[in-house]
């Protein structure tokens, strides 16, 4: 793959684009070379990724872009899983202490699955031996062998007596000032060295030092450089007695106790005053300082009064306002009401000032890494010390990732003629069935059309399945206009929903799907954007009853999509089957149809798994003996009843009575959620079983 430079209009920054271009159908020999050239791209930026996630987890860099944690960074910008996280790091730093396998791997000799395996176990002593005993190996036998080998152990070798060596691991944790140490000494030290030195090495070399270091200073092996530009600098306001630590360029503010051993250490002991009995440094809980905010510019209040406790009663009613999650990053851990406007500056305890926050992010508030700002009434949000949203990608970032270009020439991708049918590009008269809803639907666009102003907002309320997404697009295709997607579930910041419609452009539509699922501060945020009337907000929902009033006070029209009819559900399966490159006779769309439990989707799904079956046979035409055939290996009936659906209908009839929910869960051995939400409607609305108080009973 190769990369070519493309020169931005500042000549100073340069983004690089990977043109990628995707052709089926290609021979067997060609289409092997290409799958190399993915899988070497993948392992490349699997490496990448790790050098770079390890990298900011040992400096904690996430932290001035305003994260307590790099798993945290990772998930909201980058949207990689927590999990994921881990390793990529625990591979990096990995990495950096096993050359020889890093070598081996950037020569072509290894694969990443391979390395993420051989890191396990390999220490810089036994790493060769472990790239030799891999070659050849798949990923799998090699795992098999590090499984039963504990780390610095050697790989399975009869003619080799192994001696294991013995490994400790120092463990501490540095506040601002002692981390602003440790990175300068390792600047110097790295200076020294030139070249990148690990923590190891720098406890190895402080070891060193101290034991030898010579009565007139000077230490044996060591090259004096010039240590004037490796200083720790202190600043320290006399006026407000603000003091701040310089960290990579960026100025951090210092707890009143640290400060004040700061500068009794340094060469204007003096500033730090008398000790006292009520001096800060006896209070490790003050961590007060008035960066957090525009408004931290009141008088300070007395030191004495800073510590009163938040009543409890007041707190768990600040917790149950906030959902017991953090406002910031959705923690249900280690909670804490923090005052918005601090008490050091006047702000009083009450419910308006306190905001929920984990003790992560408290920290990062307090030490000016974290801002809130907005209201509790119109919304918080949180940026980093810069003014730049947790989420939001700078250009750099973003052009790096947009550089990308893609290139689909799906050739060869459906066997056989006919075109693809693309459903959801038609507008609604397209639409099959839902005729009412249909005749709504147009008469609001045509009237907003008329009007020259966005569509009002659209709720669609049904069970799964039913073609919501499908009326979604169909409306944006009258419209004229984009239609956005967005995935409900996924959206856990305000930040990203926001970012999101204001990616859709003025008159667009942005699909919600499972609105019910939105959590209560990113609604709350969406609410601005259906009130700006800048664009048009469809929400579809399975359970309009968890959606507030105001919430639901908002859509213009309100639609209850129904279960489909057989007539509806054959032409709907007869339109797909043409884009899919298949024939389906009568009988086979009417057997498809019944067997679909009245909804698209499931008519669809079957359509597709019979298409497999007949292409499989090397023919294009699908009758009612496949479809049969099909139905009786996925356990479906012709009424589309399940196994599970006839299990239940078997227990009910030798129960002879009523059964509850949990006892005919246990029975047959499923869910109660299963049994509620997707084998009981079907069988309740075809009639072959009742509710009653008593229970579940089967009709004669």
């Amino acid at each position: 793959m190769v990369a070519t430079g493309a020169s931005l209009p500042d000549k100073t920054r340069k983004t690089f684009e990977l043109p990628l271009k995707l052709v089926g159908g290609l021979a067997a020999e060609e289409a092997d070379r290409r799958v190399a050239m993915a899988v070497r791209a993948g392992d490349v930026g699997a490496r990448s990724l790790a050098f770079y996630l390890a990298d900011f987890a040992d400096r904690g860099v996430y932290q001035q872009l305003g994260f307590h944690s790099v798993e945290l960074y990772a998930e909201t910008r980058y949207h990689i899983r927590p999990s994921t996280t881990r390793q990529y790091v625990a591979t990096g730093r990995a990495l950096l202490e096993l050359p020889g396998i890093d070598r081996a791997f950037r020569r072509g000799g290894l694969f990443w699955s391979q390395v993420r395996e051989l890191i396990r176990v390999a220490t810089p002593e036994t790493e060769d031996e472990w790239v030799e005993f891999a070659k050849g190996r798949t990923a799998r036998q090699i795992a098999a062998e590090v499984a039963r080998r504990r780390k610095g152990e050697r790989p399975a070798d009869r003619r080799r007596r192994r001696i294991h060596e013995t490994w400790f691991r120092p463990q501490g944790r540095m506040n601002a000032a002692q981390w602003a140490k440790w990175t300068t000494a390792r600047e110097k030290l790295e200076a020294e060295l030139d070249r990148p030195v690990t923590d190891a090495e720098m406890l190895e070399e402080a070891a060193n030092l101290l034991l030898g270091s010579r009565p007139d200073g000077s230490v044996a092996g060591r090259t004096p450089v010039n240590d004037s530009h490796y200083k720790t600098y202190v600043l320290h306001d006399i006026s407000n007695e603000i003091t701040t630590i310089k960290i990579d360029g960026v100025r951090l503010p210092l707890d009143v106790a640290t400060a004040r051993i700061v500068l009794r250490s340094s060469d204007r002991p003096e500033l730090a005053g008398p000790a006292t009995e009520s001096d800060p440094e006896n209070d490790p809980e003050d961590t007060d300082d008035p960066h957090e905010n525009h408004e931290q510019q009141a008088p300070e209040t007395p030191f004495e009064w800073r510590h009163e406790k938040t009543p409890e009663k007041l707190r768990r009613r600040v917790l149950r306002r906030d959902r017991h999650r953090c406002r910031c990053c959705g923690s249900r851990s280690n909670l804490t009401a923090h005052h918005k406007k601090w008490r050091r500056y006047g702000g009083r305890t009450v419910a308006k000032n306190l905001v929920t926050l984990c003790e992560h992010c408290h920290s990062l508030v307090h030490a000016g890494l974290l801002v809130i700002r907005g209201t509790l009434a119109d919304g918080l949000h949180f940026v980093d010390a810069k003014g730049r949203e947790l989420g939001a990608l700078d250009p750099p970032v973003r052009e790096a990732v947009e550089a990308t270009a893609l290139e689909l020439d799906a050739r060869a991708s459906h066997p056989g003629p006919g075109k693809k049918h693309d459903a959801r590009a038609s507008g609604l008269d397209e639409v099959v069935g839902q005729r009412t809803i249909v005749r709504n639907l147009q008469r609001a666009v045509r009237a907003a059309m008329g009007r020259g102003e966005p569509l009002g907002h659209v709720l669609l309320c049904g069970p799964p399945g039913l073609g919501k997404t499908r009326f979604a697009t169909a409306v944006a295709a009258d419209l004229g206009r984009p239609c956005r997607v967005l995935h409900a579930p996924f959206v856990t910041e305000p930040a990203e929903l926001a970012r999101e419609a204001a990616e859709v452009p003025a008159g667009g539509v942005l699909f919600i799907d499972e609105v019910h699922r939105l959590p209560l501060r990113v609604a709350e945020s969406l609410y601005l954007v259906m009130d700006s009337r800048r664009i048009t907000v469809i929400g579809a929902t399975t359970d309009s009853g968890m959606l507030p009033g105001a919430y639901l006070s908002r859509f213009a029209l309100r639609e209850d999509l129904r279960y489909y009819s057989a007539d509806e559900l054959v032409e709907i399966l007869n339109r797909s089957a043409a884009g899919l490159g298949v024939t389906l006779d009568d009988d086979a769309a009417v057997v498809i149809a019944g067997a679909s439990r009245d909804t698209p989707r499931e008519a669809l799904a079957l359509l597709e798994a019979v298409r497999d079956e007949v292409q499989l046979r090397g023919t294009a035409a699908i009758d009612a003996a496949t479809v049969l055939e099909v139905l009786r290996s996925r356990d479906i009936d012709e009424r589309g009843t399940t196994r599970i659906d006839r299990e239940i209908l078997e227990a009910l009839n030798q129960a002879r009575g009523p059964l509850g929910l949990t006892t005919l869960a246990d029975r047959i051995g499923v869910s109660r959620r299963d049994l509620l939400r997707v084998h009981e409607p079907f069988l309740v609305r075809r009639g072959l079983i009742t509710r009653t108080r008593r229970g579940r009973v089967l009709n004669s």
